[in-house]
């Protein structure tokens, strides 16, 4: 039974009447067509997105793996600000269709992860062969150009995608018939396999055609959402990475960086140990000491730890139990160093919190590992951007605080208490609003 009356088109003083397309006759090569020719046909703005708005495409079936088996995304939309949409064309027959959707979505978004923005403009510039680069040109540049945006700064729209491929920020896009059925056990598959900061649409086409015959009109419908996924991250060097987690291993494999960096994606305990054989060989006693029982108090203090799914960082981070939202609380690198330190004051703006908790999190952390600063680190997006940096510029070695005269029990003992006050101070926040509300 739908749940939706019949549209009627008033044309002039006729009134043309529609009838629901049998969901057999999805055609997913056409919508393909469709959102390729109309990108304006997605409904960004009701998901909440309308920074990827004005998207346009730059084309269909864009193959984006750089070795093996070809991978290639139904549509790749971009608008003017650099924002990148992955739009995938599904028909939902079954449940099984469903969780190979999600499934298949989440591991592009990883693969995308994976480039940078020269890699990514070779692989649309292979896929769109009919559009002639001049020489020295930006492939990325013009082929957007020709799709009908009005790029003023390319200089804006470059750092914004690479930004974007580094942080696994997308906007995914699964578009088909029959979506809206066993919605929760999608979302129940979504909350154990997403783990990049990307927004997940889901969008239900409807086709109608008229009668008589000779109109047709397509209505989409976003069902659901989950925003800005959040679940686990790696670092390389003092930059944030989000890439997908052991549950998408199968899926994804192996790969390739931008820079030519392979990245494998590990299980548990073989990440923990690879995290070790780097710490071990960057750094000397007492650090390793010191790291091990961080990991081993860590619990009795209520703090999770999480290693990367390739074993270059560990993840020290904190949940609201109200939200079941996960807050970074610090990263440390396999090489010894603080991982990204502006991300805490990210989350909180995203959850709609106080980011000034982050900012006093941020200047402990810093005081605690060996004096350093908590400065200014703009970039072209963020001029507002601050990190923990030492008298040498650069993140500081875990070890900084004991190099310095802190005895490692009594380093570990100040750092455990800022943890704990940063969770307690998290979790009351939202216990707050919820007795209030």
């Amino acid at each position: 039974m739908t749940a939706h009356g019949h549209p009627l088109l008033a044309d002039g003083k006729d009134l043309v009447a529609f009838q629901p397309t049998p969901p057999r006759a999805f055609d997913e090569a056409r919508i393909q067509t469709l959102i390729d020719a109309h990108p304006e046909l997605m409904p960004f703005e009701a998901l909440h997105e309308p920074d990827f708005g004005g998207a346009r495409s730059l084309g269909i079936e864009v193959n984006i793996a750089t070795d093996g088996p070809g991978r290639r995304l139904d549509v790749l939309l971009v608008n003017e600000q650099g924002r990148l949409t992955i739009v995938e064309t599904k028909l939902f027959s079954n449940p099984e269709a469903r969780r190979e959707a999600l499934a298949q979505i989440i591991e592009y978004a990883a693969l995308l992860q994976e480039l940078d923005y020269e890699a990514l403009g070779d692989l649309v510039r292979a896929n769109r062969t009919e559009v002639a680069i001049p020489e020295g040109a930006d492939p990325l540049v013009t082929i957007a150009r020709e799709a009908g945006l009005a790029i003023a700064d390319e200089a804006a729209f470059h750092d914004r995608i690479q930004h974007d491929l580094e942080h696994g920020r997308f906007l995914l896009l699964i578009v088909g018939e029959g979506i809206h059925r066993n919605l929760s056990s999608m979302q129940s598959f979504l909350d154990r396999t997403a783990h990049m900061a990307f927004t997940l649409g889901l969008v239900e086409l409807r086709h109608y055609t008229s009668t008589p015959p000779g109109r047709e009109l397509w209505v989409p419908t976003v069902v659901g959402a989950v925003e800005a996924i959040q679940r686990q991250y790696i670092t390389a060097g003092e930059n944030l990475v989000a890439t997908a987690g052991r549950d998408m291993t199968d899926q994804v494999g192996s790969s390739t960086s931008g820079s030519g960096r392979k990245r494998t994606q590990l299980g548990e305990l073989e990440a923990r140990e690879e995290f070790f054989r780097r710490f071990d060989a960057a750094t000397s006693e007492p650090a390793p000491h010191t790291i091990r029982s961080l990991i081993t108090r860590a619990d009795t203090h209520g703090i999770e730890l999480e290693f990367s799914s390739t074993g270059s960082a560990l993840i020290v981070r904190c949940t609201d139990e109200i939200t079941e939202y996960p807050y970074n609380l610090l990263t440390i690198t396999g090489n010894g160093r603080l991982g990204s330190t502006d991300f805490l004051e990210w989350q909180l703006k995203s959850q709609g919190r106080d980011p000034s908790l982050a900012v006093k999190h941020y200047k402990l952390i810093a005081d605690l590992f060996g004096g350093a600063s908590w400065v200014p680190a703009p970039t072209t997006r963020n001029p507002d951007r601050c990190q923990i940096k030492d008298d040498q510029g650069m993140a500081p070695a875990f070890s900084a605080g004991i190099d310095k005269g802190l005895e490692p029990n009594e380093f570990l003992e100040r750092l455990f208490t800022i943890l704990e006050d940063t969770a307690q101070a998290i979790r009351a926040e939202s216990k707050d609003v919820v007795e209030k509300g």
